[in-house]
């Protein structure tokens, strides 16, 4: 198994939803957490879905959560299973996530970019993962 997968088999067990539809709050953690996409993005596409989120990491920024944005990295071995993107973003609690996904600026940028991001989230993996402390 390819060490894409073995990172990221235990949080599809747990914390797998679906990105296009927002889960009910109660499936986003009450702590700080994740949010993994694990994608396909063609060349094609690579500049407008860039464009999109740079957009969209400047609306959540000015919501207050500067360090909340969407980083996006690009995968290097992208023959395991096609995907070749992984897009991070971190969130101190699921009341900011909640707050900044329904706010009206987050939802009318996202409504813009609509044409460039769904058919990517049409079939990614998403994961909202916590981190599992261990002990020193």
């Amino acid at each position: 198994m390819n060490p894409l997968k073995m990172l990221l088999y235990p949080a599809m067990l747990f914390f797998a939803s679906s990105a296009i539809a927002q889960p009910p709050q109660q499936a986003v953690p009450n702590q700080p957490f994740s949010a993994l996409h694990v994608m396909t993005i063609t060349a094609a596409q690579e500049k407008s879905y860039k464009a999109a989120i740079e957009g969209i990491n400047g609306i959540i920024a000015r919501a207050g959560c500067s360090t909340c944005g969407y980083h996006l990295y690009k995968i290097s071995d992208a023959a395991q299973g096609g995907r070749n993107y992984v897009q991070i973003s971190n969130w101190p609690s699921r009341d900011v996530y909640t707050k900044i996904h329904a706010s009206k600026e987050f939802q009318a940028a996202y409504k813009q970019h609509a044409n460039v991001i769904d058919p990517i989230f049409k079939s990614e993996d998403y994961y909202r993962i916590t981190e599992v402390k261990t002990g020193k």
